[in-house]
């Protein structure tokens, strides 16, 4: 290895150790429970304890990916705390906001829930404040089933996969015969 490789992967690893160069937050849920994203910053493991932050105002949005997050106007407002108030923007009763970790509580998570959300506090935006949420949901149905050849005891059917996995993938079918 060179001495500028080194200097590369020392400078990329203080990057990732000091939350610079910080992957997204990924959380996943099983559709239909509660998915609780917790706000990075608040709830890093390298704060000295729970409280030592003094919150003013908290927004947690939803963004269409992770570079529009940090882009004001780029994102839909989701929930916002300020003033000791709790606003839900959208009037969505699944959304909440738990005050103990600042954590963004949807309940029940859907399919279409999957995305990016970002938390801001103290109006400070933040790549460490993203979260990637993957709700995992029922696959939608494969296509009508086509008989591609057929004998006397075989038989060769073809159908279009489903058109939504939503986040999981089929691995095999069954077909029951009467």
């Amino acid at each position: 290895m060179a001495n500028g490789d080194f200097l590369l992967v020392v400078i990329v690893s203080h990057l990732l150790r000091t939350g610079y160069c910080s992957p997204l937050t990924p959380v996943s849920v099983k559709a239909g429970n509660n998915a609780t994203l917790p706000c990075p910053a608040l709830s890093a493991a390298d704060a000295s304890a729970p409280g030592d932050y003094r919150v003013n105002q908290l927004v947690w949005s939803r963004c269409s990916g992770k570079k529009t997050c940090l882009v004001a106007g780029q994102s839909s407002q989701l929930v916002t705390y300020a003033g000791g108030k709790v606003s839900v923007q959208q009037e969505d009763a699944r959304l909440s906001l738990d005050l103990d970790s600042w954590s963004l509580v949807i309940d029940p998570a859907r399919a279409t829930d999957s995305g990016v959300y970002s938390c801001v506090f103290n109006k400070q935006a933040s790549e460490r404040n993203i979260v990637q949420l993957l709700v995992l949901d029922v696959p939608s149905p494969p296509g009508r089933p086509m008989v591609l050849r057929h004998e006397s005891r075989l038989v060769n059917l073809s159908w279009a996969p489903s058109k939504y996995t939503n986040n999981a993938p089929i691995e095999y079918y069954v077909v029951q015969t009467r």
